[in-house]
């Protein structure tokens, strides 16, 4: 059985970027930002199974209000890796064919996590 490359589009740091994977790859990434409130911060690894494609995803980050967190899994299937719209409009959803950019059906596979220190303070 041959078990192609994963492609498919993602928006990060500002613009859109195309993914290729080969079967059994991972690529890890992250970004770090500082603004006059604290900072935040993104952590993904995106993992071609052969099946689908996961997505170990973690963000958070501190401001006036304290930390915030949350992590989980998502997955899509490599048959839905161009199944949805994009969603930002304003003619910036284009490839380089001139063809409307559309993004992968992620599905939650795992439980989502959520911190939020100041609803932790507050009892809630």
């Amino acid at each position: 059985m041959n078990i192609k490359n994963a492609r498919f589009w993602t928006y990060e740091n500002g613009g859109w970027v195309k993914i290729t994977l080969k079967p059994k790859q991972s690529l890890s990434f992250s970004h770090y930002s500082r603004d006059d409130e604290g900072h935040s911060y993104s952590n993904n690894t995106l993992t071609h199974t052969g099946k689908y494609v996961c997505n170990e995803w973690e963000q958070g980050g501190r401001d006036c209000d304290g930390r915030t967190s949350s992590s989980g899994v998502s997955v899509a299937n490599l048959n839905e890796l161009r199944a949805n719209d994009t969603w930002r409009g304003e003619g910036e959803d284009i490839d380089e064919k001139g063809q409307p950019i559309r993004t992968p059906k992620w599905e939650r596979a795992k439980k989502t996590r959520c911190y939020d220190e100041n609803a932790e303070n507050a009892n809630y």
